[in-house]
């Protein structure tokens, strides 16, 4: 099953047993909530362990859909191949041979990944205000330029910066989000605001395309509702002062200044 990718276990692992792979062919690459794995003898899969139980291989399955959706949105990302074993479901993926693309953000960093980047991140603002629109579900956790890798990977000579940041879930900005999630659109319009604003500091000049993609985002913010004004205030001090705010804070407050680093 390709979940929407042009790739499946098979095209990933040809002529193997994935379960034996897992069993006896990861080796640990990166820690941390989700593990990172090589594989041996597939120098270009990555294994993603996220320790999510196989009873919510549904909710994997269609994320995996909806993060296999984003190259249709122009948001380039790596495919998402669930693969249940034993009483986990795992992720299977490309690994991209490159960089972090953070790492790359400099004020002396290639003008063609400046560019890139900015049409990136406004991309993103236009892939939010649609989905907010449309209803459709919503990949999460793509704000942040240290969730995309920028390099190749096997089959595609393109060098490109991709979403890496698999996550076995999806969310939604319509009705059905859940009353946990109330103001889950404008929360991620403070995310995205607040990496365009870490990724012109770190590159030393403004990014238009991103900046219109945030203004196209708050073009869906309900600026009558207390906290999605309080968001959207933060937002236009971030873009015109380039002040970063606290999210954990009500009503978000700027960072003290021992915060101001934020690796995006």
């Amino acid at each position: 099953m390709s979940y929407g990718s042009d790739h499946s276990i098979e095209t990933l692992l040809p002529d193997t047993d994935v379960h034996d792979v897992l069993d006896n062919s990861l080796t640990l690459l990166r820690s941390g909530n989700t593990l990172v794995h090589e594989v041996e003898g597939h120098e270009d899969v990555i294994v993603r362990q996220s320790f999510t139980a196989i009873n919510m291989l549904p909710d994997v399955e269609r994320a995996a859909e909806t993060f296999n959706r984003l190259p249709e949105h122009g948001i380039p990302c790596v495919p998402f191949i669930p693969q249940p074993h034993q009483d986990q479901v795992y992720i299977i993926t490309q690994r991209v041979h490159g960089d972090k693309l953070n790492q790359l953000l400099a004020p002396d960093a290639e003008p063609a990944i400046v560019a890139e980047t900015d049409v990136l991140l406004g991309t993103l603002g236009g892939y939010y205000h649609d989905r907010k629109q449309d209803g459709e579900r919503v990949a999460p956790d793509l704000e942040a330029t240290g969730q995309y890798m920028r390099g190749r990977v096997a089959g595609d000579p393109a060098v490109l910066s991709r979403a890496v940041d698999l996550e076995p879930f999806d969310l939604s900005f319509g009705p059905d989000r859940g009353q946990d999630y109330e103001h889950i659109y404008e929360e991620y319009a403070f995310w995205l605001a607040r990496s365009v604003v870490d990724t012109e500091q770190r590159v030393a000049q403004e990014l238009p395309a991103a900046r219109h993609g945030i203004e196209e985002v708050l073009t869906l913010v309900d600026r009558k509702a207390g906290l999605p004004r309080m968001i959207a205030t933060a937002i236009e001090d971030m873009l015109e002062n380039g002040t970063k705010y606290d999210y954990s804070r009500f009503p978000p407050g700027p960072l003290v200044a021992d915060d101001q680093r934020w690796d995006a």
